[in-house]
């Protein structure tokens, strides 16, 4: 967060999102989608679970390919993890454009 990109420059956002339920997050229920903020993302506004993640402590890899904006600035997009209607939890990135 917070890194400085030159404008339009690629890049990936990596976020590592860890399962504190009880429950196991099943990559045939739950989503990534878009939950707001500045369009930076490469692709699809959802995405699959890209595996299922145990219970108490399993552990997921999010990667998302982004591209800085044109104009410089402080720019943020915001993600949720999904299951049906119910948000489980939200990540974000904010980036700064020279």
């Amino acid at each position: 967060d917070d890194s400085t990109m030159s404008s339009g420059q690629d890049f990936t956002t990596r976020w590592t999102l860890k399962n504190n339920s009880s429950t196991t997050w099943r990559a045939d229920t739950i989503d990534i989608v878009i939950a707001g903020g500045d369009r930076m993302h490469i692709g699809p506004d959802a995405r699959d679970l890209p595996y299922d993640v145990g219970a108490s402590g399993g552990m997921v890899d999010i990667l998302i390919d982004m591209q800085a904006p044109d104009r410089s600035g402080t720019y943020s997009e915001y993600w949720s993890l999904v299951s049906g209607s119910k948000q489980i939890c939200q990540f974000f990135v904010t980036i700064k454009v020279k």
